[in-house]
């Protein structure tokens, strides 16, 4: 699959919930890369990082200074002392109530504008009543 940023927000927040103490960025992207599968343009050398795919970048770039959602809505903390991440009980939460979702749009083969417009969505309120 290629991965965007925002597919890869769950992923991330799966990986700190399994590592509670904490990860530094390197071994996010080591321990994300083991559970990807990649292909397109994920898989390509990255034209501003040498060393890196595409994938590497794109995981990358979640840091608190680039405002990204895991950030400004407080689901994942970083301490630039020890560069390390961290989940939190609120981004432990999200994660809980979103991972069947995510999981869902990929096997169901959603395209990246699919995927994002659905990511994008806050259902969390929402009665089904049957």
């Amino acid at each position: 699959m290629d991965y965007f940023e925002k597919d890869l927000e769950i992923p991330f927040l799966k990986v700190l919930s399994e590592n509670r103490e904490g990860l530094l960025m390197s071994e996010i992207k080591r321990l994300l890369l083991l559970r990807l599968e990649l292909s397109g343009t994920c898989a390509e050398p990255s034209p501003t990082r040498p060393t890196e795919i595409r994938l590497q970048q794109r995981i990358g770039n979640f840091t608190p200074r680039r405002e990204r959602r895991l950030f400004v809505k407080s689901y994942v903390t970083y301490n630039p002392e020890t560069m390390v991440y961290k989940i939190t009980e609120k981004g432990v939460t999200f994660l809980a109530e979103n991972e069947e979702v995510y999981d869902s749009l990929i096997s169901q083969g959603f395209t990246k504008r699919q995927r994002e417009r659905e990511i994008e969505n806050d259902y969390q309120g929402l009665i089904i009543e049957e």
